[in-house]
């Protein structure tokens, strides 16, 4: 395990640790939005989940729009889809590919290219006609492995990103 990684299950015992909902035992990892027993559900898996988003969040910083931090669970993400500002929204289907290639953004397009992608998407036309400005700051270029229904990116051969 790397050093970051090490700093990052650190982050992520703190985190699981501290938060207790309801019945003796029960957790939430409010770093996945999961539920768990402590004591018959295996904490260390618990941990290991949350390495990749931690680590998503650290390479991301707040370079969302407006400033904000990369949302890593469903919960987070489900507050900016529900945002009238179509960036908010932007930004969550960025999260919510990123979590389907398991916070792998190394691999996975930039915001900048994954938005392009998204805009040059028939049925995701609504987001620019909220913002037309976007356009300009986005331009729609078809994504390879861009998934139009769900917005959901994976790697295809011959993209580069495999």
């Amino acid at each position: 395990m790397s050093m970051i990684d090490a700093a990052c299950a650190r982050s992520a015992w703190k985190a699981i640790m501290a938060v207790t909902v309801g019945a003796p035992g029960l957790r939430r990892n409010t770093i996945t939005g999961g539920l768990f027993v402590l004591g018959e559900d295996d904490l260390l898996e618990e941990v290991m989940k949350a390495i990749p988003r931690i680590r998503a969040v650290v390479h991301f910083g707040w370079s969302g729009p407006s400033g904000q931090r990369l949302p890593i669970n469903h919960i987070e993400r489900k507050v900016l889809e529900c945002s009238t500002e179509p960036t908010d929204v932007l930004w969550s289907l960025f999260a919510g590919s990123l979590e389907a290639s398991d916070f792998d953004y190394r691999r996975h397009p930039s915001f900048i290219e994954y938005a392009a992608g998204v805009f040059a998407a028939h049925h995701n036309r609504r987001l620019l006609e909220k913002d037309p400005s976007l356009a300009s700051e986005y331009p729609p270029k078809p994504l390879a492995g861009l998934d139009h229904r769900s917005t959901a990116w994976r790697p295809v051969s011959g993209s580069g990103r495999l």
